[in-house]
């Protein structure tokens, strides 16, 4: 039987703590997580968004939409604050359709609409909602993971050029 010799390195808790440290400060950072996530979806920017119930009301009447969906888990952080958000752009642009999606009801049950809407946009994030911009002809022109607030609904409105419409 041959025993195995260790060997202790003088510093070498410190130079564990200076690789995990390394490791820590070249991991990619958050957004780059989310844009992973976004190429997995079954939808692009500057593509045609799929048509389910309800999005296709709203086209048809030639208005752009905010389709948001949210997440299945009662933890959602952030998501009564996004509600508020939406609640207030929706007042201001009365013009634009907001479409919300997900969740879960009291028993913990889907809708089936929001499952099929969710199957066609690729939904896939577990925590956090998703922000999906359609324009007037029905391409996406924008996607966001996460929280978000009346500020940047506004910022968003005037990149695409849907502010004061």
């Amino acid at each position: 039987m041959s025993s195995i010799k260790t060997r202790v390195m003088p510093g070498g808790t410190k130079v564990i703590f200076l690789i995990m440290a390394l490791a820590f400060l070249l991991r990619p950072p958050v957004s780059a997580a989310y844009e992973a996530v976004l190429k997995t979806q079954r939808v692009r920017v500057g593509e045609k968004a799929p048509l389910a119930e309800p999005l296709r009301t709203p086209l048809e009447e030639g208005r752009p939409i905010v389709l948001v969906l949210f997440p299945n888990t009662a933890g959602c952080e952030g998501c009564d604050g996004i509600t508020a958000a939406l609640d207030e752009a929706e007042k201001k642009h009365p013009d634009v359709a907001f479409v919300r999606l997900g969740g879960e009801d009291s028993t913990g049950a889907m809708d089936e609409e929001a499952a099929v809407v969710k199957r066609l946009y690729g939904f896939v994030t577990k925590a956090e909602a998703m922000a999906f911009y359609i324009d007037r002809e029905g391409i996406l022109r924008k996607i966001t993971v996460g929280r978000f607030n009346g500020p940047a609904i506004e910022g968003i409105f005037e990149e695409l050029k849907w502010a004061g419409r």
